[in-house]
């Protein structure tokens, strides 16, 4: 286990999350947006809305439905290739520690018997840290896939509502 590529496991992970952070970001303003575009149509609707308000109001339900079952379509065929990933890596993992468990069944004298013993105890501890890192990155792919139907859902109706207000 060397440095650089625990390094760029961590490098890797950070950026799922960050680009997971930017993108929820955009969710969050696009939703603003929406939400005060519909909220000033169903105030000024009041209790006698129009045939395109009654149209818009129920595209409004629909769409959330819609788009909370892709999300969670999406964020369960990501988990289903998630653990498959994930299941390969710990395999590998298992195989690759293997040389520094099984010399310890060699003969030796003390001292390089505990040579052996600190150099499984560092393997073991860095690809524990490997281990952490790749299912932090797991687990922020999967956010990420969930949120993107969600996320181009309010951004599409964020610009199609500006194209609405706008005339």
């Amino acid at each position: 286990m060397n440095a650089a590529s625990l390094f760029r496991s961590y490098a890797d992970a950070w950026r799922v999350w960050v680009v997971l952070g930017l993108r929820f970001s955009e969710m969050l303003l696009a939703s603003s947006q929406v939400i005060a575009y519909r909220t000033e149509r169903m105030r000024t609707a009041g209790s006698n809305p129009r045939a395109d308000d009654i149209k818009e109001f129920a595209l409004m339900k629909q769409e959330k439905l819609d788009a909370g079952f892709e999300s969670a379509q999406a964020m369960a065929m990501e988990s289903i290739f998630a653990s498959q990933r994930y299941a390969a890596f710990a395999f590998g993992q298992f195989f690759s520690g293997m040389p520094a468990l099984l010399s310890l069944a060699l003969p030796g004298t003390h001292r390089q018997v505990a040579r052996r013993q600190l150099r499984l105890v560092r393997t073991g501890l860095g690809r524990s840290a490997l281990s952490a890192s790749k299912l932090s990155g797991e687990t922020g792919k999967i956010a990420q896939r969930a949120l993107t139907p969600i996320r181009t859902r309010a951004g599409a109706n964020a610009k199609r509502l500006r194209k609405l207000q706008a005339k």
